[in-house]
């Protein structure tokens, strides 16, 4: 399950908002964390007469023509939207950089500036990715710090910061109980596989391998021919090069 984000293409320019979409859906096909919900019909007029009524969530996320073909700037625009939240994300596009100090300095803190070439490759995945993938990595810290579960243990519940967990795996022999590894404790929970895997449905965490859960997150190497998973933590894992290699495709897109 992809978490999703807003995004809202403000742009005069037909073939522009076009060209920009698909760059932005060719995004969301490779990532395996975000859906962007792409919106390039916004009434971008209203919103700026009336930003009061318009909802404005923490990872929204906008892409705005500094030169609107209207009375106000794109850059006045986005002063605005940053007067009603201060954690959306704000993308400039423009055909001229020299704006981005004044921007700056009206405390707009984009997240990039764009520029749109007059040609046929108005925007390419190469410009506009390396952005996309900071956006990405900010809201997946975001939730790191703002989820938690509860995990049964035999002296009651434990509460667990999921993005913490380095790995959790079944007890041998023994039904209801797995084992829980995370950055600072180790613990059993009583609680099948099964169960935990219904409440970790991010996709950081790995869960197509029968008898463990991996956070993607907490990988720092995998070693396909050893079968070993080294985490963040210093915890190391054997789980089987068979195994490894179905994690390195997921491990890989992490990273990029």
């Amino acid at each position: 399950m992809k978490y999703e984000a807003n995004v809202y293409i403000i742009e005069d320019e037909l073939a522009h908002r076009m060209a920009i979409s698909k760059c932005l859906l060719d995004f969301t096909e490779k990532s395996e964390y975000i859906n962007l919900c792409i919106d390039d019909t916004l009434n971008y007029i209203q919103l700026y007469r009336d930003v009061a009524n318009f909802t404005i969530c923490d990872n929204d996320v906008f892409l705005i023509d500094i030169h609107l073909n209207t009375d106000f700037t794109g850059i006045q625009l986005a002063k605005i939207l940053r007067g009603r939240n201060s954690n959306a994300f704000i993308i400039f596009l423009t055909s001229d950089d020299t704006l981005s100090q004044f921007s700056i300095n009206q405390q707009i803190y984009p997240s990039g500036y764009l520029t749109k070439n007059i040609s046929e490759n108005i925007m390419t995945n190469d410009a506009l990715f390396p952005i996309l993938n900071e956006i990405q990595n900010t809201i997946l810290n975001r939730l790191e710090k703002n989820v938690v579960i509860e995990l049964k243990t035999s002296e009651g519940i434990t509460l667990v910061n999921p993005f913490d967990i380095s790995y959790i795996t079944t007890v041998s022999g023994l039904q209801k109980k797995t084992v829980v590894k995370t950055k600072d404790i180790e613990f059993i929970a009583n609680e099948r596989l099964v169960d935990i895997r219904k409440k970790l449905n991010s996709p950081a965490f790995f869960n197509s391998l029968k008898s463990y859960i991996i956070n993607l997150l907490m990988i720092s190497s995998l070693n396909q021919s050893q079968g070993m998973i080294y985490f963040k933590d210093n915890r190391e894992l054997f789980i089987g090069s068979r195994h490894v290699a179905k994690l390195k495709k997921r491990f890989k897109n992490l990273e990029a």
